[in-house]
């Protein structure tokens, strides 16, 4: 990363110095106006802009989509497109025959559009980021009440299988527990975010966990036990059921 800034700052460094250069070489002192200075600053702040866009592509940082990366390149193409084209079209064609505020109003007003489109650009892709945070964070949520009741639903079954417990339905599920887990693995999105479901849920997966290592002693009174896991599964299931 450093070579990679030290390389980009490099290529600044000279091109500024070689613009700034020819600006000087290739004019007298007469003619080193207001105008003149305007057309130096803008032509470095072209070079300095597409120097580090370039960096700024490079770095690939998170917090930037790829898609972004295109937009921006697009945008900050033709900006420099069209600095070019105004700051050589003016000083060579048009000194002389419109007036210079055109000139600096064009430029003004371009680079401001340029601003607000970028602005737009990367305000959208904090839109996008943020969204796709919270997609995440409610599948790892999914995904962490999924993988702790399928652990549960494993050691549910051996103990079920070991004391000969049968348990049927009709869906063809092999457990109670498993039937949580369907449910949660279509549960809404917008469920996984809401506080009480959050809850409800820990509640739920706790009280499981408790019981099932309490009916995997010896002497528990598995039948009951049993009857108190289902409660708790059709409890949930039916509390999932009433959420919009």
């Amino acid at each position: 990363m450093k070579n990679k800034l030290y390389i980009s700052l490099t290529l600044t460094v000279v091109s500024v110095i070689a613009t700034v250069f020819l600006f000087y070489y290739w004019t007298n002192e007469e003619s080193r106006n207001t105008l003149f200075t305007f057309n130096l600053v803008y032509a470095i702040f072209l070079e300095i802009l597409f120097f580090g866009f370039i960096y700024f592509a490079k770095f690939n940082s998170k917090k930037v989509l790829g898609a972004t990366y295109s937009v921006l390149g697009t945008i900050i193409s033709f900006y420099l497109l069209f600095g070019i084209v105004i700051l050589l079209g003016f000083n060579i064609f048009l000194v002389y025959i419109i007036s210079i505020k055109w000139y600096y109003s064009t430029i003004i007003i371009g680079s401001l559009l340029t601003f607000i489109v970028s602005g737009f650009s990367l305000k959208l892709n904090n839109n996008l980021l943020k969204s796709m945070e919270r997609e995440n964070k409610i599948t790892e949520t999914r995904d962490s009440y999924i993988q702790n009741l399928t652990y549960l639903q494993n050691a549910y079954k051996n103990i079920l299988s070991e004391n000969k417990i049968n348990e049927k339905f009709e869906s063809g599920y092999s457990s109670i527990i498993e039937k949580l887990t369907n449910k949660l693995s279509f549960i809404n999105p917008k469920n996984i975010e809401n506080p009480s479901c959050n809850k409800k849920l820990n509640d739920s997966v706790d009280a499981l966990d408790k019981l099932i290592k309490e009916m995997k002693k010896s002497d528990s009174d598995k039948i009951s036990i049993h009857k108190q896991i289902t409660e708790i599964v059709n409890d949930s299931i039916f509390y999932l059921n009433s959420l919009k």
